[in-house]
Parts: C-alpha cells; structure tokens; sequence
C-alpha cells in the first residue's frame, strides 16, 4: 500500500473476502489427501487424540473439518489466527 496505494477496499477487507472465498471453495468442493480421512480414523480407533494446528483462519479450518466430516473425529483444533504472533513475519524484533 505504501508504494502502490490504491482506492479500492481495505486490506483488512479483502483479506477477509479472500477467506470468506476460500472457504466457500473447500465447503463445496474440498477433497481430502489420499489417505489422510483413513489415519484420522485409525488414529481415533486406537484411542490417540487428534488435534488440528492450523495456520489458516477459523473459518477456513471449520470448512475444512466439515466437508471431510471429520469434527468428531478430532479432538481440539486451533488456528493461528488466535496467537499474538501468528507468524514469524508478525512477531516482534
């Protein structure tokens, strides 16, 4: 923005278009990597609890468990988002 300002929405705005976006994506059409629903699975079969540490917003991460149909089959699950630092490139130097 400081050296291509433009007119538009906020940053703030379209971060969270994007988001909004790309879990109305994975709401319709997520797949999950092969294999990956069947070790959740035997995971909860054999008594291990299974959290989720995400990056992503909320939003993204409730899509996400919902479409695979996964949210009993995990524990706890937490995004980045929630952290005061939630990477890196934001902590303080």
């Amino acid at each position: 923005m400081d050296r291509f300002p433009w007119t538009g929405p906020a940053p703030v705005a379209v971060e969270r278009d994007i988001t909004s976006a790309v879990a109305d994506l994975i709401t319709a059409e997520g797949t999950p990597m092969p294999g990956a629903v069947e070790a959740l699975r035997l995971c909860r079969r054999l008594g291990l609890a299974v959290a989720v540490c995400s990056g992503s917003y909320a939003v993204v991460i409730e899509a996400a468990l919902a479409r695979l149909g996964i949210e009993s089959d995990v524990s706890v699950w937490h995004s980045a988002e929630w952290e005061p630092w939630a990477s890196p490139t934001r902590a303080p130097t």
